[in-house]
Formats: C-alpha cells, structure tokens, sequence
C-alpha cells in the first residue's frame, strides 16, 4: 500500500466533504476526483466509514501537532490574554480545518460511534496537552484543567460562528476575560 496514493485520497476526499458535506460525498466521487478507479479506492478503503475515519485520524493528529507546537514556540513570548488570542485567531484563520473539524464532530455525534470514542480521547488529550502548556505561561493552579476545557468549548463555538459568518467577534476581549478568571 502506498503511503502517498492513500494520502492522495485522503485529500481529495477531505477536500470534498468541506465542500459537499460528508452525507453527500459518495466513494464513486472521491474515486472520480482522485482520477482513480472504484476499484484502486476500494483497495484502499472499503467503506466510506473508513475514510472518514482516517481522515479524522489525521485531521486531529495536526490540530494536537498545529497546537502544541505553536505553544511551545510562543508560551513564553506571550502573557496570558495574548497567548488565548493568538491561539483563538490561528485557529479561526484556518476556515478549511474548522469547516471538517464541525463536519466530523457532527458524523461523530449522530452517526459515528467509533469516531465519537476517537474525539472523546482527542479531546481528554487536548485538555491535557492545554493544562501542560498553561502551566508553563500561568504556574500550577488547580484550575487549569477547567481553563482548559473553557478553552476548547470556546474554540469550538468560536469556529461555529466563524463558519456561519458571525460578525463582531471580540477575540481580545474573550481572551481578557478568560486570562482574567484564569487569575482568579
């Protein structure tokens, strides 16, 4: 199996459930915009299941990576409030990323057991990784695992606002408050 025709795949499918959604990206139109035969996607995967789950796989693997690194190339550059507006901008800037990132949550949800139980561990993994890197910015405080999970809601409603074109949203102002009830 090649790591680059599957990784092909992976791409033109990502690129085709943002744009028609999960529900309406069927394999023969993966297949057709891959320029590969029905056959040559089903040696790769044989459901559509599968894919969706390999690209939620790696769709979250880079956010965590996206994420971490960015932390720990800024946490010490940054006070906190700067730090959560950074990170709430970078996030926001990538329409793309958070368009999937809402269509597999939604997959997860309704339809998707297997890709609920990866979300669920990605998101115990996220809160960990945030409580880590918190710390670095803010010392041990026995509230950085409820900051961290402030954090990712708010990140995950600020991407559903994003995407449905909500204007008027206050980045610097939710990161001082949210900097703000993290110091007290």
């Amino acid at each position: 199996m090649s790591k680059d025709n599957r990784q092909a795949i992976i791409d033109v499918a990502t690129q085709l459930m943002t744009e028609k959604g999960i529900e309406n990206t069927s394999l023969a139109d993966i297949a057709r915009e891959a320029d590969i035969s029905k056959g040559t996607l089903y040696y790769y995967y044989s459901s559509r299941s599968d894919l969706i789950f390999d690209i939620a796989e790696q769709h979250i693997d880079n956010l965590t990576a996206y994420l971490t690194a960015w932390f720990d190339q800024s946490a010490q550059q940054y006070a906190p409030q700067e730090l959560l507006k950074n990170i709430f901008e970078a996030l926001l800037r990538a329409e793309l990323r958070g368009k999937l990132h809402l269509y597999l949550v939604q997959q997860a949800v309704v339809d998707d057991a297997t890709l609920k139980e990866r979300f669920k561990a990605k998101y115990a993994s996220w809160r960990q990784m945030l409580e880590e890197r918190l710390s670095l910015v803010m010392g041990e405080q026995s509230s950085l695992s409820a900051l961290a999970s402030i954090i990712i809601a708010v990140i995950d409603g600020l991407l559903i606002q994003s995407i449905l074109g909500v204007e008027e949203i206050d980045l610097d102002e939710i990161a001082r408050w949210l900097a703000y009830l993290a110091d007290t």
